[in-house]
């Protein structure tokens, strides 16, 4: 006879039923075949997760995937071929009959949006990388509309107030083929920059706008204004051409991407209605201000701080200047080259203010300074040459600048030294104005930030070091007409004073460029665009060093020997 415990006999019961129970749950599932507990189990997990059943989650949006039109649009006719020849037709109104595109990635940006991934596997192509938010090498498509208010009243000698500029159809050649060689030309300008690597041409036009100068309207929303006021003169094969580019930042691929590359807005005066009333040009087209539209069946690219990512730039002289005499021909053509820098380049400046500002060569000073030129460092960036970084002594042999697109950056640890070698081959070699003034022009570059290129907002970081020398200077209070300072040159000072290059303070808080220099106690015509002065080191002024003038004492520079437009020079890193 076997005897068990009552409460023994409980706890067996409880573990058959337990484990029955649990057997027969784990059979269980649902019309899917899936097992119950499975399910619960994940539904538990989900449900714990923080966050994500609260009201301020924000699903992740889901990818765009490329669409099968997209990927078989063709490709727009090749770089070389010439643009068509358009008829203006008013009874042709472009549409846009596509759907809306202006959640897409890359389409028209009014204001920030929700972030959206990339299409999952998605190969990107860069058939070049040259050029931050618009290529710098291949061919760009643009239409440049020169406009003026209806009741525009200063006068103004280059562009007169019931008229348009006499020299605004020569402002860009149509075709690479027709080679203007006219100084203020954008497609001359590029060619000669670029050694032909990179060619800008369009369609150039005039607007009377319907806005009076009393403008309620921000700058993006007047360029909108006048664009669809203009829409109907063409027909969508210019939109068409004007669609040459798929863009992101440092990514381009010679394809139509839906969306206009560059529409260039010259403005007789600044009227705008915002707060930017005091700026010359503006590397966008619009802001966030600006409702989005498209122009000709394509979307027009708006930024959104601080990407200088659009589908143009807008040049306006201040109001101010255009009283003064100020707008001139060579003022729009350097404010847009300067914009479409910024497009290029960088959002920033390489100067600040006026104190210490410097003459340099960059496509991103300002048109006060009188200079053309762009520098081997911009060159190198946008795949015009090569910056050769040299870090140990060496001798080397440069050929021009504008014939090779060449230069050499010296790196010591401390300072860098950037050397170019130019024969003045070129109009638009203006690193100085002598043309005489033929050999290496040497820039020291003292910031540490190689992102920024020293183009960080101020005056301290690139210092021209001419063969003429350093010296202090004088302000007596004399001027030429316009209020063009006259300075004294005194004593030489080779390590702390300052070259003919350099703004010199003509009252406290106020400067001003070298109008006409004193020396002797007699006036020349000598200015700080270099005017009978020398900047280059040569076979006449070969030697940069610690013992010369200006003096530096991290590394000494030699020419050793010129051989037609080469010069062969030795460089000595003293640490």
């Amino acid at each position: 006879m076997v005897y068990l415990n009552k409460s023994r006999v409980v706890v067996y019961l409880f573990l058959i039923v337990l484990v029955v129970g649990c057997t027969s749950r784990s059979s269980e599932t649902d019309a899917t075949g899936q097992d119950v507990d499975t399910l619960t189990v994940e539904s538990e997990i989900v449900d714990t997760d923080p966050g994500l059943d609260s009201e301020d989650a924000t699903p992740e949006p889901e990818p765009d995937a490329p669409s099968q039109e997209d990927v078989s649009k063709p490709k727009p006719p090749s770089p070389v071929d010439e643009p068509p020849r358009f008829v203006p037709s008013p009874d042709t109104v472009a549409t846009d009959s596509r759907p809306d595109r202006r959640d897409r990635p890359g389409s028209v940006i009014g204001q920030p949006q929700t972030p959206t991934q990339p299409p999952p596997e998605q190969d990107v192509s860069c058939e070049t990388t040259n050029g931050m938010f618009l290529p710098s090498i291949g061919q760009i498509n643009t239409l440049v509309l020169f406009i003026r208010y209806k009741d525009e009243n200063h006068s103004n000698q280059y562009w007169p107030a019931d008229g348009f500029p006499r020299d605004w159809k020569q402002f860009i050649d149509e075709s690479p083929s027709d080679r203007s060689t006219n100084f203020h030309n954008l497609t001359h300008f590029y060619r000669e920059a670029s050694g032909g690597k990179f060619t800008v041409v369009g369609r150039v036009d005039t607007v009377t706008a319907d806005l009076s100068i009393e403008n309620p309207l921000d700058y993006g929303t007047s360029n909108r204004t006048v664009l669809k006021q203009v829409e109907h003169r063409y027909d969508n094969r210019l939109g068409e051409w004007l669609d040459n580019w798929t863009r992101s930042e440092h990514c381009h691929e010679n394809t139509s991407d839906g969306n206009i590359d560059l529409i260039l807005m010259v403005w007789r005066s600044n009227r705008f209605s915002n707060t930017s009333l005091t700026w010359s040009g503006i590397a966008h087209i619009g802001g966030g201000r600006t409702e989005p539209y498209t122009f000709l069946g394509k979307d027009v690219i708006l930024p959104v701080f601080p990407r200088n990512f659009s589908s143009g730039a807008t040049v306006a002289i201040r109001d101010q200047s255009v009283r003064d005499g100020l707008l001139t021909a060579n003022a729009l053509f350097q404010t847009t080259v300067h914009e479409i820098a910024h497009q290029q380049i960088t959002y920033w400046h390489p100067q600040a203010g006026s104190q210490g500002m410097q003459r340099f060569p960059s496509m991103l000073t300002y048109a006060d300074q009188e200079i053309h030129t762009h520098s081997g460092r911009e060159a190198d960036m946008l795949g015009w040459g090569t910056l050769t970084t040299v870090t140990s002594d060496t001798v080397l042999t440069l050929g021009d600048f504008y014939e090779t697109g060449n230069s050499v950056m010296v790196k010591t640890g401390g300072s860098s030294y950037l050397i170019e070698n130019r024969q003045k081959t070129s109009v638009y070699d203006d690193a100085s104005a002598n043309p005489d003034d033929k050999g290496l022009f040497v820039y020291q570059y003292r910031a540490r930030n190689d992102r920024t290129l020293s183009y960080d907002g101020t005056n301290s970081n690139i210092i021209p070091l001419p063969s003429d020398g350093v010296y202090d200077w004088d302000f007596r209070g004399k001027w030429l007409p316009g209020w063009r300072a006259i300075f004294d040159r005194k004593e030489a000072n080779a390590t702390e004073g300052s070259g003919f290059t350099r703004k010199q303070m003509t009252s406290p808080g106020t400067h001003h460029w070298i109008s006409a220099l004193v020396e002797n106690g007699e006036q020349t015509t000598k200015n700080f665009r270099g005017v009978e002065l020398r900047a280059a080191y040569s076979m006449e002024s070969p030697r940069l060093s610690s013992d010369t003038n200006p003096a530096v004492d991290d590394i000494t520079l030699e020419v050793l020997s010129v051989n037609g437009k080469q010069i062969t020079f030795s460089v000595t890193i003293n640490r």
